[in-house]
């Protein structure tokens, strides 16, 4: 919740600097120039940062997704192993026919 508030708040302090800041400016880039709003430039600037940040975050999401999943499923596999070997230690120590003795 704070991260959204910290981000709204950014949000709006890049809107009011954009706006304080709308003279026309020539940007350049490569074979490309275009004159456009110096505002424009700036809420651009913070869209493209922001979209970047958000694919960024979002693939690291997914890979710790499917790091889970993949560690979901040793650890089903893990348990599994481990019960199986508590029935054989039983079967071998013959802890599960006892009527009077106390399980470990």
């Amino acid at each position: 919740m704070l991260m959204l508030v910290l981000a709204l708040t950014f949000a709006v302090l890049v809107a009011v600097f954009a706006m304080q800041n709308s003279s026309t400016v020539l940007v350049s880039f490569l074979a490309w120039e275009i004159s456009t709003s110096l505002a424009v430039v700036i809420l651009a600037a913070a869209a493209l940062g922001a979209l970047i940040a958000g694919s960024l975050g979002l693939v690291k999401q997914v890979e710790m997704g499917l790091r889970m999943r993949g560690l979901q499923a040793k650890l089903t596999k893990l348990q599994g192993e481990l019960e199986a070997l508590q029935k054989e230690k039983e079967a071998l120590t013959g802890e599960g026919t006892d009527s009077g003795g106390v399980k470990e």
